[in-house]
């Protein structure tokens, strides 16, 4: 999910898209914008008692108490926790202030980063920061066990892509695909067709269904008409 935000609220637990997360799960998801609060602020989720994979934000965030890049505020429960993601927005804050995290009470954040220039951050209740440089290094995060397009080694689910060291941060996979450029080099052509058409009229479950073909706005589980369409439409791009 792509969350752009703009909060600005006296509250607690704000966060851009989870104020307070309570033994749920936020997989692959982002946010940028801005958001502002009291106490528990976060890029992606204010207070969490739940689980956050693959994801990251690059919003601005302004808390009083416990004000995180990704979480304001993180506790620990059993197998929950932060794992395999990243923030790089500014943070703004009085007290528990963390590039990544605010404030942790036994969180547990596993390989997981902050950009230390953009967040204005040099410390965080969790998570390691990074130069902009090597946030931008496909290496720091492969090293850490990051599932990216094009590498086996860390598994086989791509949620992470980074064509070229230097150019962005990483992006989640689907970010691309929904445009239909579905590999590297970035942009949509001919390498982009090729798969699209070797999924052709299949639906999921079928012999050569290829999941990140399935673009259109309903992702009906068939690669027809409707996602060639999205495809010709970012063409060159």
């Amino acid at each position: 999910m792509k969350w752009l935000v703009s909060i600005n609220t006296t509250g607690n637990s704000v966060g851009g898209l989870i104020g307070y997360q309570y033994r749920g799960y936020v997989n692959n998801c982002y946010t940028a914008g801005s958001v502002s609060g009291q106490g528990s602020v976060g890029g992606l989720v204010g207070a969490e008692f739940g689980s956050i994979n693959n994801s990251y934000s690059l919003a601005t965030v302004t808390g009083t108490n416990a004000a995180g890049g990704l979480v304001g505020g993180i506790s620990g429960y059993l197998l929950y926790g932060v794992r395999t993601s990243y923030s790089a927005g500014r943070v703004i804050g009085d007290t528990n202030v963390g590039g990544l995290i605010g404030y942790s009470n036994s969180g547990l954040v596993l390989n997981s980063f902050w950009d230390t220039q953009t967040s204005h951050q040099g410390s965080s209740a969790g998570g390691t920061g990074k130069s902009h440089a090597n946030m931008r290094i496909k290496s720091t995060f492969t090293n850490a066990t990051w599932d990216f397009l094009g590498e086996t080694a860390n598994g086989t689910n791509d949620y992470w892509r980074m064509c070229v060291d230097g150019v962005s941060y990483p992006l989640l996979t689907w970010e691309f695909s929904k445009y239909g450029d579905f590999f590297c080099p970035d942009g949509t052509d001919f390498k982009d067709f090729a798969i699209l058409g070797a999924a052709w009229r299949t639906s999921t479950g079928d012999a050569g269904w290829n999941a990140i073909c399935d673009i259109s706005a309903t992702t009906d589980g068939q690669i027809d008409l409707l996602d060639l369409t999205v495809l010709a439409a970012n063409w060159l791009q």
